[in-house]
């Protein structure tokens, strides 16, 4: 009877240690598969042809898990609330262009970021919006492990080009090309009723400065004449 006694406790620590060992692999992490955005994202741009402005916007929520909530906008040099782009004279020649963006994604597990897009629309005051337009990196600029940083900054877009007088608004959003193993995706942390936007004043119309211009010359001749 002993001997019994003394074989159940010697298999009760074996059995103890066998469930612990099972538990323990039932509850190992697994590696889950991920994308998503890290850091500040940043709009391109350049007033009258001159240098480069990287004009800063920084997320709250760097996880695809959380996309969809927007980005807000925070001061930077250039624009300290990216709310205005100012006034641009056509008649003086000047332009607001759109030069391209800046962004860091990174993918794990499998899953990986193949492209970055942003798409932007200008739209009057009092108009309806019409459909965006696009810039398009089709790969990363340069890669680090499994990060990946996109740039491109000589897309020349002139915004302004045949505007007429009036105040207007520019709209953003990016979207990702993603892949796993099982198929493809796509993810972004804006859409087109979320996004970031900035706004500009266009004055005046070119073809009205040279009316204008046209009528004081010849104002000026008849006070001659």
């Amino acid at each position: 009877m002993q001997a019994g006694t003394d074989e159940s406790f010697q298999m009760k620590p074996m059995k103890l240690r066998l469930t612990l060992i099972a538990a323990a692999i039932c509850c190992l992490p697994t590696a889950n598969a991920a994308v998503g955005y890290f850091g500040n994202f940043y709009v391109v741009s350049s007033l009258n042809g001159g240098s480069n402005v990287f004009n800063q916007i920084v997320s709250p929520a760097n996880n695809l898990t959380n996309a969809g909530n927007g980005f807000t906008l925070t001061p930077d040099g250039f624009n300290p609330s990216l709310g205005s782009f100012g006034t641009i004279d056509l008649g003086l020649g000047q332009s607001l262009g759109l030069n391209g963006f800046e962004m860091n994604t990174y993918n794990d597990g499998g899953d990986s970021v193949n492209s970055a897009v942003l798409y932007y629309r200008v739209t009057k005051s009092g108009d309806t919006p019409g459909s965006f337009s696009n810039i398009t990196i089709g790969s990363p600029t340069s890669t680090s492990g499994n990060n990946k940083f996109w740039q491109k900054t000589d897309s020349a877009i002139n915004l302004t080009s045949g505007l007429s007088n009036g105040d207007y608004t520019i709209n953003f959003y990016v979207e990702n090309d993603a892949s796993f193993t099982g198929g493809s995706f796509t993810m972004a942390n804006w859409n087109s009723s979320s996004g970031p936007s900035a706004t500009f004043t266009v004055v005046p119309e070119p073809s009205a400065a040279l009316l204008g211009g046209l009528g004081a010359l010849a104002l000026l001749r008849r006070r001659r004449a």
